[in-house]
């Protein structure tokens, strides 16, 4: 048995390209460029809640998921300017109104939850 707090894995030229350790208890795996810039970030933090992210070569992030402690999903598609393009952190549709014939249906457009009234 091997007890590390952090695990570099590095390429053929010496560069670390992952790193796997644990930072203020919690569990997290950072993936690095030929450059050595965060790529991709997958972290479970201590509020129960676990993470993916994507960066860009200048280690902006561009996506983000994420899964709350309770189970709720959040997705985060950030641009190149970084504004949020669409955000998805919403509980269930409600149930179909059966005394008619309109169905409400969610739609996810530029950062928000919109109903519309459909028949």
């Amino acid at each position: 048995m091997i007890e590390t707090r952090e695990l570099r894995l590095v390429d053929g030229a010496g560069n670390v390209r992952c790193k796997l350790f644990i930072e203020e208890g919690e569990p997290k795996i950072v993936m690095l460029d030929a450059r050595g810039a965060k790529r991709l970030g997958v972290g479970l933090l201590s509020t129960g809640e676990v993470g993916l992210s994507l960066y860009d070569d200048r280690e902006r992030v561009h996506v983000a998921l994420i899964v709350t402690a309770a189970g709720t999903p959040v997705v985060s598609i950030i641009d190149r300017s970084g504004r949020e393009l669409d955000v998805v952190d919403q509980p269930p549709p409600p149930p179909k109104r059966t005394e008619d014939d309109f169905d409400l249906t969610p739609h996810v457009k530029n950062k928000g939850l919109r109903w519309l009234l459909k028949k």
